[in-house]
């Protein structure tokens, strides 16, 4: 008995010793907690932005696990807590109960930060839920930092930095958030880095660093707007591609801003005239207007000190004029819409309208002036791909997709400089400057621009010539070029002496590329001379019966000679199908008809359709119209009768001739 009775002793010492040691060993589980919660994200209602079905989601997985690892709450007539600690931590789907509260507070207050609007009540709630999460976070982070291992917790330790953050910029703690974002950014970058091998953890790492950078930049600017030394434009330029939400906060705060500025923009001086700006609508637009043509000359301005200009800043710019055309638009209707308002009014006053004629003028400027550098940097566009073209004809150009890209003729370069010679002449359309006010540097501006913008033309005008292989015509346009060329350059010289404005300082930067256009001339002068005088000689040799002019395809149906009729590219006789335009033909002439029988036919009489009171007035109205007609006729009878001496007029005439 006694025997029986050590052994079960000595085998519940070795149990509990053996719990004990199980106890002691140190615990290291593995999670990956930003694949996991991407992973959930997009599988259930984030892909689309849908806070309430990822909320109720996190709701589900969460009663699943408790229930799963049977460490729900205390039921009955009290609720119990059953808080986690790290002696429960047994596996690792333990490690997801926090991270799963943390995901759901998260959700409920994204979904709150929706709906609130301007709900004091809906803001307190969503502040409360985002400090939960934060909460929720930080007790991952001290669970994971005993019970899993060094990348599970640097990965909780960025998770509950980044959680933070974003309670930071809720509360408008810029400073604090910027701090957590910063060291988000640091653990993520680290542990992209570290997971090379993993490409699918480095792109999420790399994407939540960039992401995480993004909001520092915002951060950063709110510091900045606190101290009075914030520039909306360069944060929006340097930031890139935004989150939506990032996006809305931004485009909130530059709406502010351009409200603030728009209060003190009263009036404006434009070529000596003091033009009042009373409509708020204009005044935003004008504004928003001058601030994305800042934001692209500063964006030039870069590109010329890095000595490079990729294909994205570019497209940015194109982008940012597409938003002052916009604006400017936005503008002119408003202009538009005082005008309507003026005319209705009772105050209508000429003053006030020729104020709002200035006021459509300047407008009309800004985009005019944006409008001609537009088509600049295209143009830029379209010259580089015909260059390539000619370098390459046998190759097809790629485009920047993969696709083929469209083949461009020089006579699109000279569509595009008729838009430009049009906008110079919209320019000097609007009103002088004042009496008092010369302006010295438009008056040599626009005709250096226009001599400028002439010369590329025909240089593009005569390529176009010269690819249909119109010897004569293309040498006759070089020759042409090459005189506006000498003027073109001359008067860019005087403008660039009376000032330097935006437009001459993009034809200036031009300058190398006209004096290249200028050797070109000279070279295909001497080209489409040679080719001239080769395609005259060839028409010189042929015989006088290739050479005789063939009668028209309508009127040798029957016989047509196929030999007499072969093309080429120097000059053969052409298929003569129709006279274009067709000759002169003698039409008979069509007779004028006068009919003199009118006055004497009988109508018939419709008082018979007449209502009783109808024939009464229709009756009245007849005896009227022929007394009168009566009184006429004797009033004309008696100045007839009547001669110089008061005797009867004789002849066939009277009343007794040859017509009575």
């Amino acid at each position: 008995m006694a025997t029986k009775e050590t052994k079960a002793g000595a085998a519940a010492t070795e149990a509990a010793d053996d719990f004990a040691a199980e106890e002691a060993a140190p615990k290291n589980f593995s999670v990956q907690i930003l694949s996991t919660i991407k992973s959930c994200q997009l599988q259930n209602g984030l892909r689309h932005g849908d806070h309430v079905r990822y909320r109720r989601y996190c709701a589900r997985k969460l009663r699943r696990l408790r229930r799963a690892l049977k460490f729900t709450h205390g039921r009955g007539r009290m609720y119990v807590e059953r808080s986690l600690t790290p002696v429960d931590i047994m596996e690792t789907r333990c490690l997801l109960i926090p991270l799963m509260n943390a995901e759901r507070a998260w959700a409920h207050a994204m979904e709150l930060k929706e709906e609130s609007g301007d709900n004091s009540r809906a803001r307190f709630m969503k502040l409360r839920r985002f400090k939960k999460a934060t909460m929720w976070s930080r007790k991952l982070l001290e669970l994971c930092g005993e019970c899993a291992d060094t990348r599970t917790s640097l990965e909780a330790e960025a998770y509950a930095a980044y959680m933070a953050g974003g309670e930071c910029m809720e509360r408008d703690g810029w400073e604090a958030a910027l701090g957590n974002f910063a060291t988000a950014a640091k653990i993520y970058g680290q542990l992209g880095n570290a997971l090379i091998s993993d490409a699918g953890q480095e792109e999420l790492f790399l994407e939540r660093v960039r992401k995480a950078n993004k909001t520092m930049e915002y951060c950063k600017h709110m510091t900045k707007r606190q101290q009075g030394t914030a520039d909306l434009q360069s944060l929006k330029s340097g930031v890139g591609d935004m989150s939506g939400e990032l996006q809305a906060k931004l485009n909130s705060v530059l709406a502010d801003a351009r409200k603030k500025q728009a209060s003190n923009l009263q009036h404006l001086d434009w070529r000596g005239y003091k033009i009042a700006v009373r409509s708020e609508a204009t005044r935003i637009a004008i504004l928003e207007a001058k601030d994305k043509t800042k934001q692209r000359l500063a964006l030039d301005d870069e590109a010329k000190t890095a000595g490079t200009a990729d294909s994205k800043s570019r497209e940015f710019k194109m982008s940012l004029c597409l938003e002052v055309f916009s604006a400017c638009d936005d503008a002119l209707q408003a202009v538009r819409a005082e005008k309507a308002a003026a005319k209705q009014g009772a105050l209508q006053s000429e003053k006030a309208m020729e104020e709002l004629a200035l006021l459509s003028a300047y407008i009309r400027e800004l985009k005019l002036r944006e409008n001609i550098e537009h088509k600049l940097m295209l143009i830029d566009d379209l010259a580089l791909r015909l260059e390539q073209q000619r370098k390459c004809k046998a190759e097809s150009i790629q485009t920047a997709k993969g696709g083929q890209a469209k083949k461009v003729k020089p006579a699109d370069l000279v569509r595009m400089y008729d838009t430009l010679l049009q906008n110079v002449a919209d320019l000097k359309g609007l009103p002088e400057p004042a009496e008092e006010e010369e302006d010295e540097e438009e008056d040599k501006e626009l005709p250096a621009l226009e001599l400028t913008f002439r010369f590329l033309r025909c240089f593009y005008l005569a390529q176009s010539y010269q690819a249909h292989a119109k010897w004569r015509e293309a040498f006759a346009l070089f020759e042409r070029g090459t005189e506006l060329a000498e003027a073109a350059q001359k008067r860019l010289a005087d403008a660039r002496g009376a000032g330097e404005s935006r437009l001459i300082q993009v034809l200036t930067s031009r300058t190398e590329q006209i004096e290249q256009m200028g050797e070109l001339i000279r070279g295909a002068k001497i080209r489409c001379h040679a080719k001239a005088i080769v395609a005259a000689s060839i028409r010189s040799e042929r015989p006088d019966a290739d050479t005789a002019e063939l009668p028209l395809l309508l009127q040798r149906l029957a016989t047509i000679d196929l030999a007499k009729t072969r093309s080429s590219v120097d000059g053969a006789l052409p298929y003569r199908v129709a006279a274009v335009p067709p000759d002169y033909q003698a039409v008979a002439c069509k007779p004028c008809l006068f009919d003199v029988a009118f006055t004497s036919l009988l109508r018939p009489s419709l008082l018979h359709r007449l209502t009783a009171k109808q024939k009464q007035v229709a009756t009245t109205r007849r005896e009227h119209l022929v007394q009168e007609e009566r009184a006429q006729e004797e009033e004309e009878k008696q100045e007839a009768a009547s001669g110089p001496d008061g005797a009867a007029a004789g002849g066939w005439f009277n009343v007794g001739g040859w017509f009575n």
